[in-house]
């Protein structure tokens, strides 16, 4: 196989509207976009001397290792993959995809500040990951900007929980109401998903409507993660 040549120019645009006055009608470019629409910009590669072949496969796999790893270097294609072989492999790793547990994680947004939210997130997708699980509808916090009506944004929350295998639910922060959480412990009850509820000193414990979701209810982070942890190895 001939070896994928070089890029010879390489260009940072804000927008697509940009192509048609740094690339002439007539020169061949790939343009990879960073969003659906390409409106918010990317980058333009001159191919004009890229062998047919390798644009359609290599050459993209190329300049994709160079989009996520910041450079080309030790690019192999027995490494980049061919759509049919990746898709081969993907089968064959399937069923031990099906092993690993994924997890929903609830917790209270409103009023809560949001690098709080952020962290409670990261040091459980830390927890998750160190116990071979998965967490699931990351960030939403951030994407909840996205949605117009609540609608949307609860049956984004319900689509997600229904995949999950395990919800953790934080319901730590005292004196104040979980209607988010709430609506989601019912769903996790209806679909039949274990739960694992973090209550702390709020007293939630006490509550039969919690009692009757799950078993699993606890006031030291340190006995949920536990908890967590054992639902996550389960087979």
């Amino acid at each position: 196989m001939q070896k994928c040549c070089s890029f010879r120019k390489k260009i940072s645009v804000d927008s697509v509207l940009e192509l048609p006055k740094i690339f002439n009608q007539k020169q061949p470019y790939l343009f990879v976009g960073k969003g659906n629409d390409g409106v918010g910009g990317g980058i333009a590669y001159d191919i004009t001397n890229v062998p047919n072949d390798e644009v359609s496969h290599q050459y993209l796999r190329r300049v994709s290792r160079e989009l996520i790893y910041g450079t080309d270097k030790g690019w192999n294609w027995r490494e980049n993959l061919k759509p049919d072989i990746a898709r081969q492999t993907a089968d064959k790793l399937r069923p031990e995809f099906e092993k690993i547990k994924k997890v929903f994680f609830a917790q209270a947004f409103d009023g809560v500040p949001l690098s709080v939210v952020s962290k409670n997130e990261t040091d459980l997708d830390e927890i998750v990951e160190k116990a071979g699980g998965v967490l699931i509808g990351k960030k939403r916090h951030i994407y909840d900007a996205e949605f117009k009506t609540a609608d949307d944004k609860f049956e984004r929350d319900f689509h997600e929980l229904s995949e999950a295998d395990v919800m953790y639910v934080d319901m730590s922060v005292a004196n104040r109401p979980y209607p988010g959480c709430d609506f989601e412990l019912i769903k996790a009850k209806e679909k039949g998903t274990p739960v694992v509820l973090y209550v702390g000193e709020t007293g939630n414990e006490k509550r039969t409507a919690y009692q009757y979701v799950t078993k699993n209810i606890f006031t030291s982070r340190e006995e949920s993660i536990k908890c967590l942890r054992r639902l996550c190895n389960a087979t």
